[in-house]
């Protein structure tokens, strides 16, 4: 029997570390959502200045890279934000560990085969919440990547429309 309690800890400890590791995931998910609502508001924000330089100046070169790089960027803001999103609201549901109400209530005869079920199960369980935010972790990722190139393409943008209007 002590070689399964063994065991049994060990799996109980590997879930919580799992469980610890998709809400640290989605906390992080969640952050970079609203991170990255900043951005865009700043974005859109930006655009009556933009048509207001569309309207003093005829359309130039410069204005065509202002116009290209606040478009990117938008689009990367916008790729970003959908792939932390998919990483929060996965398609599958994290499971929760089985119930072991039938160890409690069973008797001695019973109990190694029933802590060895529930060990095993539990190690599926395990198993396949691991594989789930993996796949979470490799979304937010991508998005994190998305994110960076907005946000290079967004100082890019404000550098080259302070440039433009330095006078």
């Amino acid at each position: 029997m002590e070689k399964y309690k063994i065991l049994l800890e060990l799996a109980l400890h590997r879930y919580d570390e799992v469980n610890r590791r998709n809400e640290i995931i989605d906390s992080k998910s969640k952050s970079m959502i609203a991170f990255i609502g900043v951005m865009l508001t700043i974005e859109f924000s930006a655009i009556p200045a933009l048509i207001n330089i569309f309207n003093k100046t005829p359309i130039t070169n410069g204005v065509r890279i202002l116009l290209f790089l606040g478009i990117a960027s938008i689009c990367c803001y916008l790729l970003s934000i959908a792939y932390f999103i998919s990483a929060v609201n996965p398609q599958k549901k994290f499971e929760e560990a089985p119930v072991m109400d039938e160890l409690i209530s069973s008797g001695n005869d019973e109990l190694d085969e029933l802590v060895a079920k529930n060990i095993v199960s539990l190690k599926k369980c395990v198993d396949k919440n691991h594989n789930l935010i993996e796949n979470k972790a490799r979304k937010s990722k991508i998005g994190f990547d998305f994110l960076k190139y907005g946000v290079i393409l967004t100082v890019i943008l404000i550098i080259l429309f302070i440039l433009m209007n330095w006078r």
